[in-house]
């Protein structure tokens, strides 16, 4: 479903771009994104609120996932930026700002080639995590996700000639 999405989002601002020049698809896609987003987040709030039993701690380790704001005690711990709230809100800053900074890339390309050829070009992101993934956290490929890498660069060339 991921790829499809991404796929479709590459396809739509890729065609918008054309059109309506480079920054607005990417403007307008981050805006609808910040929208749903919100919503997302009120409706999980008032279901949170309109059922007290569920506003006990679980008995878990009490990491929850859920699309709810961090708490006071968190959110003093800024001050402190090696804390693990205050680096983990830098390390959002830096990807959000990056991940941006690619999609607008993107769109830019996109006036320049065809989607499709800039599109299978971007593709290749995943190589970069992989490789973060090697070199920063030492983490190891098994032999059916390297025969993977490497269909997927084959793939890659070939869309690419």
């Amino acid at each position: 479903m991921a790829t499809l999405a991404f796929g479709a989002m590459d396809f739509g601002i890729g065609a918008s771009a054309s059109l309506i020049g480079w920054f607005l698809p990417v403007f307008w896609s981050r805006f609808f994104s910040i929208l749903f987003l919100t919503f997302a987040f009120l409706w999980k709030r008032q279901k949170r609120l309109s059922h007290p039993h569920t506003l006990a701690k679980p008995a878990s380790n009490g990491r929850t996932l859920s699309l709810s704001l961090p708490g006071l005690e968190n959110i003093a711990q800024v001050r402190y930026p090696l804390s693990k709230f205050g680096a983990g809100l830098l390390l959002a800053l830096l990807a959000g700002t990056l991940e941006n900074a690619a999609v607008l890339t993107f769109s830019f390309d996109t006036r320049i080639t065809t989607i499709g050829i800039a599109s299978a070009i971007t593709s290749g992101y995943a190589l970069v995590v992989i490789l973060f993934g090697i070199l920063t956290c030492r983490e190891r490929l098994a032999r059916n996700q390297l025969c993977g890498i490497a269909i997927f660069m084959v793939g890659l060339v070939l869309l690419a000639v």
